[in-house]
């Protein structure tokens, strides 16, 4: 059965406030109705009583002159004064006897206190008046139009007990100034009183109302789905939209189908995988083979001994040999097995990926390679980082999948391990866009983002002096500059000069950091201009395998 039903502005915001609401309860009205008619017969039984003279005062012969009388009594007696404050004349203590017998007897008295005791009586029913009070705040959104409603008529009828209350009142302290005299009888519709029945009947149903919040919640929930379903289904026709539905369901349970055949197919592929994992991991020491011969190679001009492998569990797949004798473990310093260990962990990223049945992406950690390594193992490792995050070898690592994090204090290393150099890329990125740059300071760390920010050497200043003096045409103070660059690469890099310049004139003459003394006259005669030597300084690290070297520098 359709259940969608557009809903009127009005109830739609009811139902959203409905939503909105919390667990509340309201209170009932409790107020007792005075018996009114009693109140009309006492009043007019007090009314109409009449206090008979005891003690005849000729002069006292109308009601006014009475009330005048009594007074003025009232006035002597507070003030003591021997003087009429109407008259100017004495005040005789024989008239004050004479009112005072006149107004003193019991029976003025009794009247008195009946008054007195109607008029507290109307003053107790005036306040439960004024203690009436509606709170409709506590009442659920549904309950609010019939509550300001019945709030109207409760307060009307409020209105109408005050005024019936102020006349009998009015009526009381009227015959307070008029008791030897009968009063009319009073003539009044006797009021409804208060009707709290209405009220409290809605105050019961919002009651039962907050028990079952949660249930009327879900329904205006449904209520207002239902609502939206409807606006959707006039937008757009409900056949077109089940005519897709059930398309999309056919669509889904043929593809569903071949998923499961792919499912079948996949179990297949994984059991193949394992198999092959297994035959992989069998071939193990072959790997261990191949990774020790590659550490021999890369090793072979820098130490005295070589690894040789040893397939044994308790001692590991390696000796160390030197010659005809193997040397003990202890035997090697924390360089050398500094070195040992850092190049069998780069061989062992390629048997990661193998053991893998589905590659994941790797995240390799160095912490400061360079420790306890002389400056020719330096140089090997970074080589070696190098050809890592340049994506030389992607069975053990793949720079746009991988991860690599180089942690060192050594800032020759740094620098030079650097990747990308300090030049931009085609796109205009420089390494700091295409790298993350730490460095610690205070115990926090500062993100590196510019070459202004990033660590300098006192070389790398001589290379920012060399291309100032290029740019402003200085070829003396160039080639100052070109023959320190070139003393410190020699030293630094640990080069023979001769080596180094490979007996060409053109370099002997113009960059030998021995023959310019101070009698040296050939930086005075050479005939290339500024060109010319930046050529000839860029072809000198070129035939030394330097190329990359240079243009970091002098095209930072």
């Amino acid at each position: 059965m359709s259940k969608e039903s557009l809903l009127q502005e009005v109830e739609r915001s009811r139902l959203e406030l409905l939503l909105k609401s919390e667990a509340t309860t309201s209170v009932k009205i409790d107020f007792n109705n005075a018996n009114y008619e009693k109140h009309v017969e006492a009043v007019n039984e007090i009314i109409q009583s009449k206090v008979t003279e005891k003690v005849k005062i000729s002069r006292l012969n109308t009601q006014q002159k009475i009330n005048f009388a009594q007074d003025g009594l009232h006035i002597h007696r507070e003030d003591e004064t021997e003087i009429c404050v109407f008259c100017g004349s004495d005040v005789l203590p024989s008239a004050i006897e004479e009112l005072e017998s006149y107004f003193s007897t019991n029976e003025v008295k009794e009247l008195q206190a009946r008054i007195k005791n109607g008029q507290r009586q109307i003053e107790r029913e005036i306040k439960k008046l004024d203690d009436l009070q509606i709170d409709s705040i506590s009442f659920y959104p549904q309950f609010i139009g019939e509550v300001e409603e019945e709030t109207k008529n409760i307060y009307a009828q409020k209105d109408e007990l005050y005024e019936f209350w102020r006349e009998i009142k009015k009526s009381l302290e009227e015959k307070e100034r008029n008791l030897f005299s009968e009063m009319d009888q009073l003539k009044y519709t006797l009021p409804d009183g208060i009707n709290t029945s209405v009220f409290n009947g809605l105050v019961e149903k919002n009651n039962r109302f907050a028990d079952n919040l949660m249930s009327e919640q879900q329904e205006a929930r449904d209520k207002l789905l239902y609502h939206e379903i409807a606006i959707l289904l006039n937008q757009k026709n409900y056949d077109i939209m089940l005519n897709d539905k059930i398309h999309a369901e056919k669509q889904f349970n043929k593809v569903k189908e071949e998923f499961d055949k792919e499912g079948i197919n996949l179990s297949e592929i994984v059991k193949r995988i394992e198999i092959i994992g297994d035959k992989v991991r069998s071939l193990q020491p072959k790997a261990e083979r191949q990774a020790i011969e590659r550490i021999n190679n890369k090793l072979h001009y820098n130490v005295p001994w070589e690894l040789d492998y040893f397939e044994d569990e308790d001692s590991g797949y390696y000796h160390v040999k030197q010659g005809v004798r193997y040397r003990g473990v202890t035997e090697l310093s924390t360089g050398e097995k500094n070195i040992i260990a850092f190049l069998y962990f780069i061989e062992k990223l390629e048997a990661v990926q193998t053991d893998s049945i589905k590659r994941k992406d790797k995240i390799i950690i160095f912490d400061d390679p360079m420790n306890s390594n002389d400056s020719t193992m330096q140089y090997l490792i970074i080589t070696e980082l190098l050809n890592l995050y340049q994506g030389k070898d992607r069975k053990k690592f793949i720079p746009d999948k991988d991860f690599m994090i180089v942690l060192t204090h050594n800032v020759h290393f740094y620098l030079n391990v650097q990747p990308h150099g300090n030049y931009k890329d085609k796109n205009g990125k420089t390494k700091y866009d295409k790298n993350n740059f730490y460095r610690i300071e205070s115990r926090k760390f500062k993100k590196i983002s510019t070459l202004k920010d990033d660590i300098q050497t006192s070389y790398a200043s001589l290379w920012v002096e060399l291309k100032d003096l290029y740019e402003c045409g200085h070829k003396n103070s160039m080639l100052n500059a070109m023959r320190r660059i070139i003393e410190t690469y020699i030293k630094f890099n640990s080069l023979g000069q001769t080596d180094f310049y490979k007996g060409n004139a053109q370099y002997l003459k113009l960059f030998n950091v021995n023959s310019h003394s101070i009698d040296d006259l050939s930086a005075e005669t050479f005939a290339e201009d500024t060109e010319q030597m930046k050529e000839l300084f860029s072809n000198i690290f070129k035939d030394n395998g330097a190329e990359a070297h240079f243009n970091s520098y002098w095209c930072n």
